[in-house]
């Protein structure tokens, strides 16, 4: 995962410096169309230019940082896996069964580092999905599929959309529309009124991380998953609820608390929430590197 990261970095570099020189070669010059051999010779013969050879020093620098963390260890995977499963099992049902002093204080605090374990849970399954967390690909398929089913991600259909995403990644001829900025200024322009008002209600600075979260996660997710990814969440919910109705009770002599359904809305909310804020700080920032592929063609 580590080497695929240095990789990508190193590659965006390459081919935004080569770009650009072949995009000012065509300006100066002519129209026409530029053969990937030129391309290649281009950029090869043209003269470095000082900030990317610092940039290049950044990219190898980072690279041996984090080389040691290149390759799977099935070891720490279990252990990382074990215990963010027995601290998110061990918070949730403190959250939902604490009764004391300052109640209301002491379950909000859980439910809130529930909330950001889950966010964790998330990033482990995409490290399954990437077949980077075990040295099994069958290990990292079932574990992200069980792991799916508690963060409401089947890792089937998520696994050929999040391919997708490396694959076209800020590539503005590919929609991309799981990405939380997938539209240039001119392109939301071409939009009917209709498109556009759909477009700022799902991306828009309020709803993208409120409202947002719980249509792609509990309902068009739902369209992306196998009939047994789906039953997996129905179980699931399934137990939240009967766990209401008949465990409830038994522990706290309540009836009618629904305190499992409260703590799985809240540490649901704010898990995709954080979840969808990071993922839209990593991709769209000031001088992210966004363009259309024939610009590089």
């Amino acid at each position: 995962m580590a080497t695929a990261i240095c990789a990508e970095v190193e590659g965006a570099i390459n081919s935004e410096r080569c770009g650009k020189s072949m995009r000012a070669k065509r300006d100066v010059s002519s129209p026409t169309h530029v053969s990937p051999r030129t391309r290649n010779e281009e950029c090869t013969n043209r003269p470095v230019d000082p900030s990317d050879e610092k940039r290049s020093q950044l990219v190898n620098q980072v690279y041996n940082h984090i080389a040691k963390y290149a390759r799977p260890d099935d070891k720490a995977a279990i252990f990382y896996m074990s215990s963010s499963l027995a601290l998110y099992v061990t918070l949730f049902l403190g959250a939902a069964f604490y009764r004391g002093q300052y109640e209301s204080l002491i379950r909000t605090i859980l439910v809130l580092i529930c909330g950001i374990t889950r966010t964790r849970m998330f990033v482990i399954m995409h490290d399954m999905a990437h077949h980077s967390f075990f040295t099994s690909q069958r290990m990292n398929a079932v574990c992200a599929t069980l792991i799916g089913a508690l963060v409401w991600t089947p890792y089937s259909g998520w696994k050929r959309g999040h391919d997708y995403h490396h694959r076209h990644s800020n590539n503005t001829d590919r929609k991309q529309w799981a990405q939380t900025a997938p539209l240039t200024v001119d392109q939301f322009r071409a939009l009917p009124w209709w498109g556009q008002w759909i477009y700022r209600f799902a991306y828009g600075p309020i709803t993208l991380c409120t409202t947002t979260p719980w249509i792609y996660f509990v309902i068009l997710q739902r369209y992306m998953s196998k009939w047994y990814e789906n039953l997996l969440v129905v179980v699931y919910w399934s137990a939240i609820f009967c766990g209401d109705i008949w465990l409830v009770p038994q522990i706290t002599g309540e009836t009618g608390a629904w305190r499992l359904v409260v703590t799985d809305f809240w540490t649901t909310a704010i898990g995709a929430s954080l979840g969808l804020f990071l993922f839209h700080i990593q991709h769209s920032f000031e001088g992210a590197y966004k363009v259309p592929a024939t610009n590089l063609a």
